[in-house]
């Protein structure tokens, strides 16, 4: 997707300073194709944990309470994801049958990517709760073997 965003600014800019007649579908093209990347990555942020967030004060606290406040930010970031599928899905639902100034492509195809953007984060979120709370470790038996 990078990729075909790149080469669709690299044909505007070109055919705009050297041919002399600029093109109407690539900035939509770049547009749409950053919007997913953008949007698809933020997924990829919260699994790896590239999210914003302060350490500083974190670092200082005990394992117990710092982890639960990380578990409480987690879930802060579900809420998020929730809002934002939310708000995605209405925004398609408001604009469903509309098409794009130059392309004509269902601009569905656009605004629906706050909504898979909002789903891959709440499920890397969920997903990171589930395995932080299933690593807490068992209490092991006294029993000799």
């Amino acid at each position: 997707m990078s990729m075909v965003m790149i080469a669709a600014l690299l044909l505007q800019i070109f055919f705009r300073y050297v041919v002399g007649h600029a093109l109407t579908g690539s900035e939509e093209v770049a547009l749409l194709m950053f919007a997913w990347v953008t949007l698809l990555l933020a997924g990829v942020g919260v699994r790896d944990g590239l999210h914003v967030r302060l350490t500083v004060g974190l670092a200082l606290l005990p394992s117990a309470l710092r982890r639960g406040i990380e578990h409480l930010l987690m879930l802060g970031i579900c809420a998020f994801a929730v809002f934002l599928m939310i708000g995605g899905w209405s925004y398609v639902a408001e604009t469903r049958g509309q098409v794009s100034a130059a392309m004509s492509y269902p601009i569905e195809i656009l605004h629906v990517s706050a909504f898979v953007c909002g789903a891959l984060i709440l499920l890397q979120a969920m997903g990171w709760l589930v395995r932080d709370l299933c690593s807490i470790e068992q209490p092991r038996s006294e029993t000799p073997q």
